[in-house]
């Protein structure tokens, strides 16, 4: 017999290879196809359920579930009640005429007052003796403020566009910093959860999720994708650990065309659009707020620091509960809800403090602390203090005859 010829055994052996690299790439491609569609489709396959809850799964489960931890209440704010307080507070001063106060906050364990001022400075006060116990200086001109983390310990600032920055408290101490994501965006604002876990950063059109306990930014793992292309993020809060609410507008449109949604982190999706919140119209101004125990949202708007309305709604029923207007003769600078959600009161341009009920609205009497110069205010979260400055300096007084009568 004669011997095969071995040109044509090496031709066969090609082709046969060929087929079997076609056949092999045929096969792969449904498995890279249907491998990667959790990407872009987060309708389970009902067909795959068996195969969509594998340990692993089970495991990145638990770990969104912490972060997203619900906190009591109770656990945050606790009344000073066996703590007395002085008759009078000592006056707090500004040691350069630079240096005037355009923002005041209390911390959450109401002991500890923070302002901004002018100078890109913020400084941390003991509200009982007055004394400075801590100072920061932004980098940049539009550095400010961002959130407490509601155990008290931290605080989060920013400089608009260029970095967060996250300090100890009181001592307002730098311990760690997040740089804007390459290509995510500049930063915008952000919140701290109620349970301290997290910071939600936005960057425009989208948030970046960042660890309080290791000042490490989170990857898409832990932190669910909050995106919209045409939105421009201009104010955040935590409803809840796991409720994310924003205040933006559409770039498409432009700042007439405020909204508000919320976001459930844990199972993400299509955000809710709050519809009670009334149109703003073409406000340059709006800053989101809640109350202490996080069950009242409202939205200060207007034109650089003046308040025009202020809207208070319930986040969660979607329902308006009461709207204030301003006063041409007298327009308010800043808003605050006692912690009861019983009285609303505003600091005016003429140096009053209006005291209403809520949420009736009904004013119940007014004040004047520091004269008739534009004051701004706030309340301290177990309402036993109230904050009120006309610039240069801070009176602190004792809330509690204010709120009752």
């Amino acid at each position: 017999m004669d011997a095969p010829d071995t040109s044509v055994l090496r031709s066969r052996k090609k082709i046969v290879l060929v087929f079997a690299g076609l056949a092999l790439f045929a096969g792969l491609i449904p498995i890279s196809i249907f491998g990667y569609r959790e990407w872009f489709d987060s309708t389970p396959d009902p067909a795959n359920e068996e195969i969509a809850k594998p340990a692993a799964n089970t495991k990145k489960a638990a770990a969104i579930s912490e972060w997203f931890e619900e906190v009591k209440f109770d656990r945050l704010h606790k009344p000073r009640e066996n703590e007395q307080l002085p008759e009078s507070f000592p006056l707090i001063r500004t040691t350069n005429s630079d240096h005037q106060f355009l923002f005041l906050e209390f911390a959450p364990d109401s002991k500890t007052l923070l302002t901004r001022s002018h100078r890109r400075r913020l400084q941390a006060w003991d509200v009982l003796s007055g004394k400075e116990l801590g100072v920061y200086h932004g980098d940049n001109a539009l550095g400010m403020f961002l959130d407490f983390a509601p155990d008290g310990k931290h605080l989060v600032t920013y400089d608009r566009g260029n970095a967060i920055w996250l300090h100890e408290l009181p001592a307002l101490k730098t311990i760690g910093s997040l740089a804007p994501p390459s290509g995510g965006g500049l930063f915008s604002c952000g919140a701290i959860s109620p349970n301290s876990k997290l910071a939600a950063i936005s960057t425009g059109a989208g948030f970046a999720f960042w660890s309080l306990k290791d000042a490490k930014a989170l990857g898409s793992e832990v932190s669910p994708p909050v995106r919209g292309s045409s939105w421009e993020i201009d104010s955040v809060r935590f409803g809840s650990s796991r409720h994310l609410i924003a205040r933006g507008f559409s770039r498409n449109q432009g700042p007439q065309s405020h909204f508000t949604k919320v976001w459930d982190l844990a199972t993400p999706g299509t955000p809710r659009e709050l519809t009670s919140f009334p149109s703003h119209g073409n406000a340059a101004h709006g800053y989101l707020c809640l109350s202490v125990d996080r069950t009242i949202l409202y939205l200060t708007s207007g034109v650089l620091d003046v308040v025009g309305r202020v809207d208070f709604v319930d986040w969660r029923a979607d329902r308006c509960l009461l709207t204030i207007h301003r006063d041409s003769r007298n327009p308010f600078y800043s808003v605050a809800l006692s912690s009861d959600n019983r009285r609303v009161l505003t600091g005016h341009l003429d140096g009053w403090v209006v005291v209403r009920d809520f949420p009736s609205g009904e004013r119940l009497h007014a004040f004047q602390p520091l004269g008739d110069v534009s004051i701004r205010i706030a309340l301290s979260p177990d309402d036993r203090i109230l904050a009120v400055s006309n610039g240069p300096e801070i009176k602190l007084l004792s809330a509690k005859s204010i709120l009752d009568n």
